[in-house]
């Protein structure tokens, strides 16, 4: 088998003579991936790095994020505090170099240094380990064009991310696993990439609760909506119609969410106000973000009632209490589940929200 610097320098004589700069960045735009999609996230994690007034992100073509890739070419930023992350915003990708590129940053998004930036694949999008290492020197060697001379240094010095992910791509693969594992950048250790775990099941969660129709954005806020947004896994090829987060029970019940009358929306846009006013009042000594937590749960739980009475085959939980445990184990406090304190407050908080009705 050929090393990776050995496949460099026989893909990069092949496409010296075979493709010119044009011709790739077509190929590029026309080529989508044709591998059944619905399975294996990626998670793929780094850090922003800033040096003076230069802020860029550790993340690049090794990592399968380019400014001309076919998917959309956006990162979530989230903020370490006190144990947990807060979603800081969304941004662009603007330029990569091989490990890392240069964000497009909003004006109502502040970068800090260390923030992690998070963004999705699917197996499919980055193909096998074999063709998405030739891709990436494709990559490579059309931007070195640009730059008089090829260089093999910064591509053998990416060895051992392209080895990471060839090595356990066949693994992914074989075991057919909604979420498939991580990527991450040479600044986070594995240890780093274990405590986002909490957050990235809670991410999932949320995502589940806009299947079922769900106003997340509205009981969390509009930061949550937009890393969400980013976070959403893209459908590609034959299949793309059909939500990767989706089962067919859940599309059902989506479309009876969808059914509310406008009436209705304005019911549970009351509802949430009254979930909140309350989640503050009760919970005002907990974080920003475990309020926020509570009242998505509280919310989501309400959505549940209405929506089952649209359609019998969705019944709201028989054990309110458990059903708030289960919840919680899948947010970033999972320990909370065995709060017996705070599941008295959650159920103080729905008998008053529903006393006002």
């Amino acid at each position: 088998m050929l090393s990776i610097l050995g496949r460099i320098i026989f893909v990069g004589t092949a496409l010296s003579t075979l493709i010119s700069q044009r011709e790739w960045a077509f190929a590029q735009q026309t080529t989508l991936p044709t591998t059944q999609d619905g399975a294996g996230i990626i998670w793929v994690v780094g850090t922003v790095q800033q040096s003076g007034r230069l802020t860029s992100i550790d993340l690049g073509d090794v990592h399968g994020i380019n400014e001309t890739s076919v998917f959309p070419a956006f990162v979530a930023v989230f903020r370490s505090r006190d144990d947990h992350f807060v979603p800081v915003g969304s941004v662009r990708v603007k330029e990569t170099t091989a490990n890392s590129f240069i964000p497009d940053v909003p004006a109502d998004v502040e970068l800090k240094a260390n923030d992690r930036v998070v963004f999705v694949r699917t197996l499919s999008q980055m193909g096998t380990g074999a063709s998405f290492q030739d891709d990436f020197i494709r990559r490579q060697l059309v931007k070195s064009a640009n730059q008089n001379g090829y260089s093999t240094l910064h591509l053998d010095g990416n060895t051992t991310a392209l080895q990471r992910f060839i090595s356990r791509q066949p693994r992914w693969e074989h075991a057919q696993a909604h979420i498939s594992g991580t990527i991450r950048s040479a600044s986070l250790s594995g240890k780093d990439v274990k405590e986002m775990e909490p957050l990235f099941n809670q991410i999932m969660k949320y995502h589940d609760y806009q299947t079922l129709g769900v106003p997340v954005e509205t009981a969390v806020g509009p930061l949550w909506g937009s890393v969400l947004k980013t976070l959403t896994p893209v459908q590609v090829g034959p299949l793309a119609t059909t939500s990767i987060n989706t089962t067919p029970d859940e599309d059902a019940a989506k479309a009876a969410s969808a059914e509310m009358d406008p009436e209705m929306v304005l019911v549970l846009e009351k509802k949430i106000a009254s979930i909140r006013a309350q989640v503050e009042k009760i919970l005002f000594a907990r974080s920003k973000e475990e309020r926020n937590v509570i009242t998505l749960l509280c919310t989501a739980l309400e959505v549940t009632g209405i929506v089952a009475e649209k359609n019998r085959e969705i019944r709201p939980p028989r054990n309110e209490r458990q059903w708030f445990e289960l919840q919680l184990r899948r947010t970033q406090f999972p320990l909370e589940a065995t709060n017996s304190s705070l599941l008295d407050d959650i159920e103080v908080i729905m008998r008053n929200v529903r006393a006002e009705d």
